[in-house]
């Protein structure tokens, strides 16, 4: 039976035999390709998505903390706080 390859996600590569005739194509397709689609994450990916999310989690607090201590610095300061400014328009334009 002949075969021909499939490129996957441009760096992987599958051989996949032809389809018997009469045969449902997406059907006889389909666990090659999803062994290449979904593979099992590697070891560690628990552990280094923890990581990322405990990160990404206090980088937003600080952001947060630094936000509040700018706008209690600007009041004590009698200013106005960076972040906004409104604008009076006429009505209608």
């Amino acid at each position: 039976m002949a075969k021909w390859n499939v490129s996957v996600l441009m760096s992987t590569s599958i051989e996949l035999p032809y389809a018997p005739p009469g045969s449902n194509v997406f059907a006889y397709y389909e666990n090659p390709i999803r062994r290449v689609l979904y593979l099992e994450p590697s070891t560690g990916l628990k552990a280094r998505l923890v990581i990322l999310f405990v990160l990404a989690i206090a980088l937003f607090g600080m952001g947060m903390t630094y936000s509040a201590a700018q706008y209690v610095i600007r009041r004590r300061a009698g200013k106005r706080w960076w972040m906004w400014k409104r604008i009076n328009r006429k009505a209608g334009k």
